[in-house]
């Protein structure tokens, strides 16, 4: 017997009728349109950093505004709200494209920093802390997250976009806890999980995930109320094992969700006849057994590297950096003696200054690679 139902539907292209149509659909196949009619729902996309539609970086506003529809007619207040992070929120919100949907559709758009948090009691890492307060306030959630690799914790989808509901502080000390991260982000999404979860993977992300990595056409948008069992399914489609995204085993393993797929119904498309093989982020080769692979980590590592002549001084990497080893002097300066390569420079850098560079420890590889 399942323990949780994930519905993969089929939508060609970000048409907007079309995207309506097979949201409708998969609201439908999950059976639940009767639990969303509620008074105050909150929409959360994923509203990483101020990028455009087309570079898969954040949910695709087609997306946003099918699903404002499905609750116009029965939900009195309808706030669309993410933190985008460093000093972009508004921005990111405008190039987005998401700000202009819900502005057309009537509805709040808004962030979280401007609404203000909460003090909470967070489980596990983090112990104390803040969370949304449009967030708590609402009724119901729904998440969409955009279907990306992730260059820290190698996936990034539904249960990860509750992260964007704490603060930035919380980010940072999140993201300093290095390996341990996916434990945080856990420990953030057990306080507070959305009631729906409605995942953007019509076009999805892989390689540098989430922000510097390449569009890869999937065609799908999947649905659940289960974030952890929507991302078990997600990332199989991508050619991940499930359990080896800590996120997913963690929440699993806390019984938090469904991560493990026999456990797990899908409705609709059928996952094998979508699933490819995803180029992962450069830094999770490792995970390779072959001798090759081993020897290139044993010779290199992965780190951000700094390109003055995109940079505009916003100082937004400045402010993410956990373990403040970005200085101005009068543009970035990254201390890599400090550096513990988790890229949220590179994540929020509006102006791709910020980039994944491989860069070898011998100097005649160095000089041979460019590193």
């Amino acid at each position: 017997m399942s323990r949780a139902k994930v519905v993969l539907v089929r939508c060609e292209n970000y048409d907007e009728p079309q995207v309506q149509r097979s949201i409708e659909k998969g609201v439908a196949l999950l059976g639940i349109r009767n639990q969303l009619e509620v008074e105050k729902v909150l929409i959360k996309p994923n509203c990483l950093s101020p990028k455009s539609p087309p570079l898969c970086v954040t949910t695709h506003p087609s997306v946003v505004r099918a699903v404002v529809r499905i609750f116009k007619p029965s939900c009195q207040e309808i706030t669309v709200a993410d933190q985008p992070g460093g000093a972009h929120g508004e921005k990111a919100l405008q190039t987005s494209g998401i700000k202009s949907v819900a502005d057309g559709e009537g509805v709040r758009v808004t962030t979280f920093d401007r609404e203000g948090y909460e003090r909470v009691e967070l489980a596990g890492l983090l112990k104390d802390g803040y969370f949304a307060k449009a967030y708590l306030q609402s009724d119901l959630v729904v998440s969409l997250p955009k279907l990306k690799t992730h260059a820290q914790t190698k996936f990034t989808g539904a249960v990860k976009n509750v992260f964007g509901a704490v603060p930035l502080k919380t980010r940072r000390l999140a993201h300093s806890l290095a390996e341990l991260l996916s434990e945080a982000v856990v420990d953030i999404y057990s306080f507070s999980p959305p009631a729906l979860n409605i995942m953007d993977a019509v076009w999805a992300m892989e390689g540098d995930g989430p922000s510097q990595g390449q569009p890869r056409y999937l065609g799908l948008i999947l649905l659940s109320e289960d974030a952890v069992a929507l991302d078990a399914v997600a990332s199989y489609l991508i050619g991940f094992d499930p359990m080896e995204i800590h996120t997913t085993r963690i929440a699993h393993v806390r019984g938090l969700g469904v991560g493990d797929l026999q456990e797990i119904e899908t409705i609709g498309e059928d996952p094998d006849a979508y699933r490819k093989r995803f180029k992962p982020p450069m830094n999770l080769f490792m995970k390779n057994a072959k001798l090759l692979s081993w020897l290139l980590y044993s010779i290199s590592s992965v780190k951000p590297k700094f390109y003055r002549r995109h940079c505009d001084r916003c100082e937004g990497c400045v402010d993410v950096c956990s373990v403040d080893a970005i200085s101005m002097n009068p543009y970035p300066l990254i201390d890599y003696d400090r550096c513990i390569e988790c890229f949220s420079c590179a994540e929020i850098c509006g102006q791709d200054a910020i980039k994944p560079k491989r860069m070898f420890h011998l100097p005649l590889l160095g000089k041979l690679t460019g590193g």
